[in-house]
């Protein structure tokens, strides 16, 4: 099947010039990338032996066990050399998979080659058939399918689209039809003071906002310039004329050095209205008055001079909002907002697909689109941890202080920002996808071959909920292997499509210190990981500047304090505070893809080397994708197009447009659909369709998975044409700017 493979850079150049090989290079801040190369080259898949040509056809998946072992069946055909037709015949295998979200590619590693049958064939011919397949390198190595291919083939069921009660109701809605931005608290506006300084701080806020304890002035950096106000919520907020001496105080290292290098900054000509709210919320913006554009055939239209995602719906003369996956409707973009996530007009499902705002289907319930983000919230992502290099400091604000998770038996720790659990005697904690266990809360931690079922009972609305799809897959003297589904990351399953967090009630701990790093997950609202608010610049409707939300994304997960160092943290990556967000995988519905983000495509990606690895790259170990020689590519006149390889087992390649109407039937056989939709047995004459191809059941069988093949193509190639964008999650309103 598909290989990674060694290429010099004319092959590279050819495979760009003929379309196969996505361009590399990653995205300047703020912008659009290309999508992560995608291996699954096409199908069918050629391959030259000593002996023979040998063809394998696209796979038809049976089952995909746990999203972990999959079964399928592949059409093949052996034609020796001195031979004018090929024999057909049909394998059946099964393989471990592991799912590479980022390049949506699924690898089967060592495939079980469980059957391979010539039906047509003498024995004797038949076994020599069987031993050249079993040759092929796909056959003893890996093989690497789309994921969209796969997709295809799985069916959901009701539960699984249920998912869980979540909150689905609207946070407070700010509007302006003017330059605006949203400062949220966490809770009650707390300040403390800058060590250095005569000033205070917001602690549980993402902006840089100060104040002065003496004249009680509030001064808030916005984009190059400063606004002062001297009452906080109720304003005015006006362009800072003058630096104070106090503001000129900041220290010039550590936490403070970016905000001190912008004193005292640019005048602003003019200040943007500001919407304080101390707990989650979502602002949406336009450029003057709503300007609407339709969406025909359905009686939708897009609000177009807004970045939110804003539809107007005329035969209700409503207003629809799309905010952490969520729905929300109001008559007046100035509220008051209803929940619309179960009751979405049917105009919504029927958006053209083409269109582009086609992107938030993945938000619709009952979509195909929605369906495929419940099937990748639901595939596990694996990482092996070192027993001696993986490790996890916990910090408390004092002594550990733990509080009961309702009548579940565990208790969580309230003052520190790791995710701790205190069972009967034993202390657990989860960092990073990867589960420890320690004998003291305070440590040391290792590595937890297991963990107790008590855990798994933490309810959703428990602001600690996310660490249930946290799981110990399997353990060896060395190592740990750890998986998480999306839910860990936020990628809520509920009401038929996929939400961003519970949206549960806010919880802050109270003690001397705010921390302000709480996972971002627990609630969705305005609350949204620095990877899809935080230090971004957009072009938008009123020039460049920084997001709506704020400089570090959302509110309280870009400020962090530590009580053991005294060290407050305002960023440290581009995308947010010690990594952040930047090892989380999303979900892009505007475009209908996946991004990943520093290094790593999921939570495993971001540990020093060597510690945990991500399971797909553990699992190839970066280097069979350099094991099978050198590639090459060809282009016919006739439209077909193809990548290579040639290594120690012979040469292979892959044909596109060509010879993909070729199905492994059930009962054994191969089988041949034409234009008319009729099937035959393949390599035979139409006299042979009378076999069990023409059985209703064996027809339904074929049928099905025809459908599947021509969906799991057209979603592949839409991949393969997109990019990705660095935000936007859920439809926007709070993602970064585009």
């Amino acid at each position: 099947m598909a290989f990674r493979m060694k290429t010099s850079a004319r092959v590279l150049a050819f495979l760009l010039s003929i379309g196969l090989l996505p361009g590399a290079g990653g995205p300047a801040l703020g912008q659009a990338a290309k999508a992560p190369e995608n291996t699954d080259r096409g199908w069918p898949r050629v391959y030259k032996t000593t002996g023979a040509e040998v063809v394998l056809h696209q796979p038809q998946v049976d089952s995909w066990e746990g999203y972990r072992k999959l079964s399928a069946r592949l059409a093949v055909s052996v034609r020796p050399w001195a031979a004018e037709k090929p024999e057909y015949g049909v394998i059946e295998l099964e393989a471990r998979t592991e799912t590479d979200l980022a390049k949506h590619v699924v690898t089967l590693y060592q495939p079980n080659v469980l059957a391979v049958r010539f039906p047509k064939a003498s024995p004797e011919k038949a076994a020599e058939y069987e031993k050249l397949v079993r040759s092929i390198p796909p056959a003893r190595t890996k093989a690497e399918l789309s994921l969209e291919r796969v997709q295809a083939y799985v069916t959901l069921g009701e539960e699984q689209k249920k998912g869980i009660a979540v909150n689905l109701d609207p946070p407070p809605v700010f509007y302006s039809d003017s330059e605006a931005i949203l400062v949220i608290f966490l809770g009650e506006p707390r300040f403390s003071k800058v060590e250095g300084a005569p000033l205070e701080f917001g602690l549980n806020t993402n902006w840089d906002l100060f104040r002065d304890p003496e004249t009680g002035i509030h001064y808030l950096l916005y984009r190059d310039g400063w606004l002062e106000s001297p009452d906080l919520k109720a304003g005015p907020w006006t362009p800072m004329k003058r630096a104070p001496k106090a503001l000129k105080k900041l220290p010039k290292d550590g936490a403070w050095e970016r905000v001190a290098k912008s004193v005292p900054g640019q005048q602003l000509e003019s200040a943007p209205r500001v919407f304080v709210s101390d707990r989650p919320a979502e602002l949406i913006q336009t450029k003057g008055r709503p300007l609407f554009e339709a969406i025909p055939p359905t009686k939708l239209a897009v609000v177009s001079n807004s970045q939110n995602t804003l539809f107007f719906l005329s035969s209700e003369g409503a207003f629809y909002f799309l905010a952490a996956g969520r729905w929300f409707r109001a008559k007046d973009l100035a509220g008051p907002w209803t929940a619309a996530t179960t009751s979405l007009p049917p105009d919504f499902a029927a958006i053209p697909k083409n269109h582009p705002k086609a992107g938030v289907l993945a938000s619709v319930p009952g979509t195909q689109e929605a369906e495929d983000a419940i099937l990748v919230a639901s595939i596990p992502r694996s990482g092996v941890a070192d027993r001696v290099l993986a490790t996890v400091t916990v910090t408390y604000d004092g002594e550990p202080k733990f509080e009961p998770i309702g009548t579940t038996g565990v208790s969580y720790a309230v003052n520190t920002p790791n995710d701790v659990f205190q069972i009967g005697s034993s202390f657990y904690c989860c960092f990073q996808g990867v589960w420890f266990t320690a004998a003291s809360a305070a440590g040391p931690w290792n590595v937890a071959d297991s963990v107790p079922a008590g855990i798994y009972s933490i309810p959703p609305t428990s602001p600690k909920y996310h660490v249930t799809f946290v799981k110990v897959v399997e353990s060896t003297p060395d190592a740990v292997t750890c998986s998480y589904t999306g839910g860990y990351e936020g990628d809520i399953v509920s009401s038929g499509t996929v939400v961003y967090g519970t949206a549960m009630t806010v919880a802050v701990w109270t003690g001397p210190y705010y921390w302000g790093y709480y996972p971002p997950y627990y609630w969705g609202y305005g609350y949204y990981p620095p990877y899809y608010g935080g230090v971004t610049f957009w072009a938008g409707a009123y020039g460049y500047g920084w997001s709506a939300y704020g400089p570090y994304g959302g509110a309280g997960y870009g400020a962090r304090y530590n009580p053991a160092t005294g060290v407050y943290s305002r960023g440290g990556y581009a995308y947010g505070p010690g990594g952040g967000a930047a090892w989380r995988t999303g979900y892009n519905p505007s475009t209908g893809t996946w991004a990943g983000q520093r290094g790593g495509y999921n939570a495993y990606g971001s540990w020093k080397q060597g510690a945990v690895t991500n399971g797909t790259d553990w699992a190839r170990g970066g280097r069979v994708s350099n094991s099978e020689g050198t590639a090459g590519g060809f282009r016919t006149s006739g439209g077909a197009a193809g990548v290579g390889y040639r290594g120690e087992q012979g040469s292979g390649f892959v044909v596109k447009g060509s010879g993909g109407d070729v199905y492994a039937g059930k009962d054994g056989n191969v089988y041949h659909r034409d234009e008319s939709g009729n099937w035959s047995s393949a390599g035979g004459d139409r006299a042979t369709q009378q076999r069990s191809g023409d059985s209703a059941a064996a027809r339904d069988s074929l049928n099905r998975d025809y459908q599947a093949r021509q969906s799991g193509n057209a979603r592949a190639s839409s991949y393969q044409r997109s990019g990705y964008s660095g935000g936007g999650y859920r439809g926007g309103g709070g993602g970064r700017r585009r």
